[in-house]
C-alpha cells in the first residue's frame, strides 16, 4: 500500500531503498536489463532504427552496453552530459558528440529505475 496515498512520499521511500541497495551491493554489476533495443546517433541526428538488441549493465562507475556478437562497451559517468527519461520506458544518454537510447516494446521494463540509479551513481562519482 502507498503510505498516506502520497505518490511523492512513496517515491521518496523507493529512492531510499534504491540508494541503500546500491551502497550495499557487493556485485560488480548492480543492475542488468536484457533484450533492449539499442540506438546510437550524433547529437544533431534523429533516432531512427535500432542498431541492435543488447544488454544494459549498471556498474558503480559506468554503464556497460553489450550487443549481440560484440564486446561490451562502456560509458563512464564522468563522461555523461545528460540523461533523460522519455515516454516512461526510454532511457537516453548524451555524451561527447553522441546520444544513445535504450527501449523495448517486447516487454515492460523500468527506464525510471535505471535513470535514478545512474543519477545516484553519477553524484557519487562526482564527489
Amino acid at each position: 500500500p502507498i503510505p498516506n496515498k502520497s505518490l511523492p512520499l512513496w517515491d521518496d521511500i523507493q529512492m531510499e531503498y534504491l540508494h541503500k541497495y546500491i551502497d550495499e551491493c557487493k556485485d560488480e554489476i548492480i543492475f542488468e536489463a536484457k533484450d533492449l533495443d539499442f540506438y546510437k546517433v550524433k547529437q544533431i541526428e534523429y533516432f531512427n532504427k535500432p542498431l541492435g538488441v543488447g544488454t544494459l549493465r549498471i556498474y558503480k562507475d559506468k554503464i556497460g552496453i553489450l550487443l549481440e556478437n560484440s564486446e561490451e562497451q562502456y560509458i563512464y559517468y564522468k563522461d555523461m552530459v545528460k540523461i533523460y527519461l522519455q515516454h516512461k520506458d526510454v532511457f537516453e544518454i548524451h555524451f561527447n558528440e553522441d546520444r544513445i537510447r535504450f527501449h523495448t516494446k517486447r516487454r515492460k521494463w523500468s527506464a525510471y529505475l535505471y535513470i535514478q540509479a545512474v543519477k545516484y551513481l553519477y553524484k557519487k562519482v562526482e564527489k
